[in-house]
């Protein structure tokens, strides 16, 4: 199994531009980097948050995607956040048969994709069903930002927790987890993290799953992830948890050693996992 690491060391200035030198003059291509991410932990969105996914998105379109709601006006709060923020405009996108080619162009122009909160559950089944993850993955992949909150948070990463599981014992499989997004590969995100007490599912996501690092986002606190690192915003904290690189037991009561765990504030900044 991949083993993936939090920490990676930055090359030296003179080395990174001695390797950018040599792709062009051999004639390759570096490598473009998709669009920055800003995860937020639920909880309300901090100005910071806001304002970072609009400067980001160079005040381009946005859209708003509110399918993890069942609220007739989901999203519009929302939208009209990015409008006073400066975004040149933002549209509520229902993904509806017959609004779904004039969404799909819409997705396809935008500069930032933003997934309020709900059921991260309800929000991935639709994304899947109506078909359009994949030019969520393509807008990502050509420099748009992409974010959200709390449900909008869990479905950022590959692992996505669903809500599923025991908060009182840390076991095997005692946090169920299904398919995300994965747009920030390697990790599994959580929100509401210190405010509704998630450390234990988090933890036994991580060790039972140990290639994954998991990330925990408090309320009213962010992550905005640029290439192969992130900085914290907002209000609280964010957790990361590494877990042991060689696997844990197999007992249904889970035991690890060597665990790292960061504990990360507003202005400090962590590295993304990378895959070795």
């Amino acid at each position: 199994m991949a083993t993936r690491r939090f920490h990676c060391s930055p090359l030296p200035i003179g080395v990174a531009v001695f390797a950018t030198l040599a792709l062009v003059v051999t004639g390759c291509s570096v490598p473009k980097r998709s669009g920055p991410l800003v995860i937020v932990g639920g909880g309300g969105t901090p100005r910071e948050a806001i304002e970072a996914a609009v400067s980001l998105s160079h005040r381009g379109p946005a859209v708003v995607l509110p399918q993890a709601s069942q609220r007739a006006d989901a999203g519009q709060k929302t939208a009209q956040m990015f409008r006073d923020a400066g975004s040149e405009r933002a549209d509520v996108l229902t993904l509806t048969a017959e609004s779904l080619a004039e969404d799909r162009a819409k997705l396809e122009r935008a500069a930032l994709i933003w997934f309020p909160g709900g059921s991260q559950n309800r929000l991935m089944e639709r994304l899947r069903a109506i078909g359009v993850h994949d030019t969520i993955h393509a807008r990502h992949r050509d420099g748009a930002v992409v974010g959200g909150t709390s449900a909008g948070a869990a479905v950022m990463s590959p692992l996505m927790i669903t809500g599923q599981a025991e908060l009182d014992r840390v076991e095997r499989d005692g946090t169920t987890l299904a398919t995300g997004l994965g747009l920030l590969p390697g990790t599994i995100v959580d929100q509401h993290f210190h405010r509704r007490r998630r450390f234990n599912r988090l933890l036994s996501a991580v060790i039972s799953n140990p290639s994954y690092v998991g990330i925990g986002i408090d309320e009213r606190t962010a992550i905005v992830v640029e290439g192969n690192r992130f900085d914290v915003i907002g209000e609280s904290s964010v957790l990361v948890i590494e877990a042991p690189e060689r696997e844990s037991s197999d007992a249904t009561i889970l035991s690890a050693e060597g665990l790292r765990v960061h504990l990360l504030a507003p202005g400090m900044s962590g590295r993304v996992p990378t895959q070795r």
